[in-house]
């Protein structure tokens, strides 16, 4: 009887574990056979699932057999294995480390076989297999286009995400609060004609994050901001203003550097543009000499396809107001709206943990109810999955093994019918409901 994806999937983990402990080892010959068995068990699953572009697993796995060829000196072999991994790597999004390998390789296989020339234009190509500062090369400036400017500089964000989120330090792990709004953010993001309904049942979880921990808290902050911005997306700066007010005044009270202030207050202003308020942020928080600067990969994008076009990037009439608006004048309107806001905060109610989880889990529940309703006509049960993730946690908290399996039985279930047996995601949550099992 043939192994199922699933079956094959978890070999693959397995065999691939075994062969980098033998490259670790300086085994590479011993290396080999046992992970062209694990390449011979994705390409199985990647036969089986066909997807639209090959799995990323079998390109993680060709860049390990083509490393064991290189480091006995075997570059001929080594070489087609890299490319076609380098091929597979690039249609894939995320993936930095991967991709930085296999550059990074492959361009020391080109200089060892005299064609440095061939590594130094593929490290151009792939800004981070040098080190996520280098500079990325203009195409505008080599006279390429506006086209392949987008393109150059697109991926070089994409890849500088990725490094800065995989090198932060000191991370800690959202709130459950905070995972469940973000969630449902994206939920409202992803279906427009029910973003309101979805927005308007946020606003309870933000409710019950500044009731459990206080308005002065990183945890309200971090909702109270992406509810603001989920109004935002849908026009509703109405509604959008009072959280971006408290998350500005909190973020103001425990003393964060300005540049953290900067797209708040540029937020808030753009709510209501005319106020004394706006003008006073954008005075204080956007400074008239940063004004032509590239604040964000994005405006450097714009700025050079415009410059490309012949214009000229003008101001914002937000920002050209601010411009006559004087420090001191900015200051005291800030102030007096910052002793306004004072009147308005709440205490954290001092719960224990398991209160907390106890009050948010009937709103965790209403949360993966929703998103049930809302993807029905979806072919895309993102947001679900992450909501029943969070109801796993929440019940986990509690103490309670037994509902916290059942859930997660639930999450499985939408993850095997939607991405197949033998993708990875599927693997890798049958392989935690696995371990739940035996803990139980």
């Amino acid at each position: 009887m043939s192994e199922s994806p699933l079956q094959l999937s978890i070999k693959w983990i397995k065999l691939l574990a075994d062969g980098k402990e033998r490259i670790a080892a300086g085994d590479y010959v011993g290396a080999l056979p046992v992970l062209e068995s694990a390449l011979a068990a994705i390409e199985a699953v990647d036969a089986f699932s066909n997807p639209v572009s090959p799995d990323i697993r079998v390109a993680e796995t060709l860049e390990r057999i083509a490393f064991a060829y290189q480091q006995q000196g075997l570059l001929d072999k080594a070489e087609p294995l890299y490319r076609r991994a380098m091929e597979i790597a690039n249609t894939h999004i995320l993936g930095v480390h991967l991709r930085t390998a296999i550059y990074q390789n492959l361009a020391q296989l080109l200089n060892d076989t005299g064609r440095a020339e061939e590594g130094k234009a593929l490290l151009a190509r792939y800004p981070l297999s040098g080190g996520a500062e280098e500079t990325v090369i203009d195409p505008i400036a080599e006279g390429k286009g506006i086209e392949a400017a987008i393109d150059a500089f697109a991926e070089a964000a994409v890849a500088i995400a990725e490094a800065s989120a995989a090198k932060s330090k000191g991370y800690v792990m959202p709130s459950n609060e905070v995972s469940m709004v973000q969630t449902l953010n994206i939920l409202a993001f992803m279906n427009r004609e029910s973003a309101q309904k979805v927005l308007s049942f946020v606003q309870e979880i933000v409710e019950h994050t500044e009731f459990c921990y206080g308005t002065v808290s990183p945890e309200f902050t971090e909702v109270a901001e992406k509810l603001a911005r989920g109004y935002m997306h849908t026009f509703d700066m109405s509604s959008a203003l009072p959280y971006l007010q408290k998350a500005l005044f909190a973020k103001m009270s425990v003393g964060v550097d300005d540049s953290e202030l900067e797209s708040l207050s540029v937020d808030l202003a753009m709510c209501n543009r005319e106020s004394a308020l706006s003008k006073a942020l954008i005075a204080k928080y956007h400074r008239p000499a940063k004004f032509d600067d590239p604040l964000t990969l994005a405006a450097s994008i714009m700025s050079k396809i415009a410059a490309a076009q012949g214009e000229i990037a003008k101001p914002s009439p937000t920002v050209a107001a601010a411009q006559a608006v004087g420090d001191e004048e900015a200051e005291k309107t800030i102030e007096e709206w910052r002793a306004e806001q004072a009147l308005a905060v709440k205490a954290p109610a001092f719960m224990t943990m398991e209160e907390k989880c106890r009050q948010l889990l009937p709103l965790a529940e209403r949360a993966v109810a929703l998103a049930r309703e809302v993807e029905a006509n979806d072919s895309h049960p993102f947001s679900l999955v992450c909501l029943l993730s969070e109801k796993v946690k929440l019940h986990q908290e509690l103490g309670e093994k037994a509902e916290a399996l059942k859930v997660k039985q639930q999450e499985l279930d939408v993850i095997t019918k939607h991405w197949g047996e033998g993708h990875q995601l599927t693997v890798e949550a049958y392989l935690a409901f696995t371990n739940m099992q035996q803990e139980m």
